[in-house]
């Protein structure tokens, strides 16, 4: 089998997972109580780190795409409604998979072990794409005037986004290094032999 045709099979099996992640309650996005945990990010990763930059453009709009889909018919927890505009579920996994793209090729020059590149890509990446949805998502809800809604929020965004990192981010980049390392490393193998 050719790289060419390795890569293409490899992206339809990452973007079925993300589909299967999307469509599956509870499976990529993990709701307990108020708090929501993502793992859908996780296939960009690996595909990111495994296929290179088409790979993880690909895959973070296939996953912008799927959370789109699903907050659209099955939204779950209040703020789903904002996550139908595009500028919430589109863009920031856009921007998402030129991140791990970025962080990767910045890391790459440094001269560490695979193992570490992957574990800091995922981490910072995670982080990143944390943020890149709860800027917009601020605005939104502040713009949206629902009184429920925006007398909960801090008076600072960046009040909202630390505050998200700390309880739901944490888990998200402990979850995207223990899942995204060791099947990169493994994929890499299979991908060179």
């Amino acid at each position: 089998m050719n790289r060419k045709t390795k890569d293409m099979t490899m992206n339809a099996l990452f973007i079925a997972i993300t589909v299967v992640m999307a469509l599956v309650p509870n499976l990529g996005m993990i709701h307990l109580g108020a708090v929501s945990i993502t793992i859908m990010h996780i296939p960009v990763i690996v595909a990111g780190l495994v296929l290179g930059p088409k790979g993880a453009i690909i895959n973070a709009l296939a996953f912008g795409l799927s959370s789109l889909f699903i907050s659209a018919i099955r939204p779950t927890m209040p703020l789903d409604v904002f996550f139908v505009n595009p500028l919430v579920s589109v863009l920031p996994r856009l921007l998402f998979g030129f991140t791990i793209v970025i962080i990767n090729n910045l890391l790459e020059k440094i001269t560490i072990n695979y193992s570490l590149r992957a574990a800091l890509t995922a981490s910072l990446s995670t982080v990143a794409h944390t943020v890149f949805v709860l800027i917009p998502l601020y605005f939104l809800i502040l713009k949206s005037g629902d009184v429920n809604l925006t007398s909960a929020m801090p008076a600072s965004v960046l009040v909202f986004i630390w505050g998200t990192i700390v309880t739901n981010g944490f888990l998200e980049v402990v979850a995207s290094v223990v899942i995204a390392v060791p099947i990169t490393t493994a994929l890499n193998r299979i991908k060179t032999s």
